[in-house]
């Protein structure tokens, strides 16, 4: 805020308003100085260079505008927009159908109906715990090798 109001205090004495500045600039007030006066040189230069339209020329420059502001605007091709409405919509049914359809249901393949094995010397047995979890093992017969 402070800076604001002491770089407004430095262009209204650079503008010629503050008739009770004495003294130099300091260096960094300078460069501000000099910043300020090269905006202003160029705003004369590009306010010489513009072009100032005339009495006489108003009646065509005002027929250009309206001309422009009567044309239609130009109409894009009705495929993009009906092909961009169909995705969007597509995208919007797939997300609904995952958020809503029921997860299937989860397999349940611990129902152990008969076990045979092809092994020499061995056997096969099953055991299903209280929790529903069927184990499967093979018995070797004899020292253990099969």
């Amino acid at each position: 805020m402070f800076e604001k109001k002491r770089r407004m205090r430095q262009a209204t004495a650079f503008d010629g308003q503050d008739a009770t500045r004495t003294g130099a600039p300091a260096p960094d007030e300078a460069q501000y100085l000099g910043d300020l006066a090269r905006l202003r040189q160029g705003a004369q230069t590009t306010a010489r260079h513009t072009p100032v339209i005339s009495d006489g020329q108003f009646g065509a420059f005002m027929a250009g505008i309206n001309a422009a502001v009567a044309e239609p605007a130009p109409r894009r091709h009705p495929a993009w927009t009906t092909v961009s409405i169909a995705t969007a919509a597509l995208i919007i049914v797939i997300a609904l159908l995952s958020i809503l359809y029921p997860s299937p249901e989860p397999v349940k393949a611990n129902t152990v109906e008969s076990v045979t094995t092809e092994l020499n010397n061995a056997t096969v047995d099953w055991y299903d715990s209280k929790d529903g979890v069927t184990t499967v093992w093979v018995k070797s017969k004899g020292d253990g090798d099969l």
